[in-house]
């Protein structure tokens, strides 16, 4: 639902569908000028529904990935204290010794780490602690070289066979571990090969 969605940081206001109408003629009616953020982060304010927020941190996702949000929202500061440690190696190491101690979240983000595809986290990782400093377009940049990249490479398409073709839900990655990722080929995902994103419009600065 909604709410949670606010609470562990994936969205940023809640409002609730019959106030949109109402919120739209809003922004329409709005005399825009040199403090369009403040302008319309005031409107959405005023017709969101109030909520708690739950503090995570800021610096780094979840990647819980098949936690329910409930989850996430429950165990949100030990998450974002496991989550914010430097290294794909610390992160596990930490799950790992949760795990053993009984902690059933930790459990099951490990499981779903050590499921995926170990390029995929390396860039991943690598893409969360590069986009934290960065604007929207430079981000959005960044994430097309990363498309791109990986369209070119293996894991892409062998997930979807793994899931989608064969569905035999046991894909082989390669390289195999995350040892095997090396900084090289981590640079490689975020390297110009001149197929860079292109905005139309020069004015706005996202």
């Amino acid at each position: 639902s909604p709410p949670p969605l606010v609470q562990i940081g994936l969205a940023t206001h809640f409002v609730p569908s019959f106030k949109l109408e109402e919120l739209e003629s809003r922004l329409g009616d709005a005399r825009w000028g040199g403090r369009d953020v403040e302008v319309v982060r005031a409107m959405i304010e005023e017709f969101a529904d109030p909520h708690e927020k739950v503090d995570l941190g800021g610096e780094s996702g979840p990647g819980a990935g098949e936690m329910s949000v409930d989850t996430i929202v429950t165990h949100a500061n030990e998450i974002v204290e496991v989550f914010a440690l430097e290294t794909l190696e610390e992160i596990c190491e930490e799950l790992g010794r949760r795990s053993e101690a009984g902690s059933a979240w930790a459990r099951d983000a490990l499981k779903s780490i050590q499921k995926a595809s170990p390029t995929s986290l390396r860039i991943t990782h690598e893409a969360l602690k590069r986009a934290r400093h960065s604007t929207l377009e430079d981000a959005l940049k960044m994430e097309f070289t990363i498309l791109h990249a990986f369209m070119d490479g293996h894991d892409f398409y062998e997930g979807v066979r793994a899931i989608l073709v064969d569905k035999d839900n046991k894909p082989k990655w390669s390289p195999a571990t995350l040892a095997e990722v090396g900084d090289d080929v981590v640079e490689d995902y975020f390297s110009d090969k001149g197929d860079d994103l292109v905005f139309e419009s020069g004015r706005s600065k996202l």
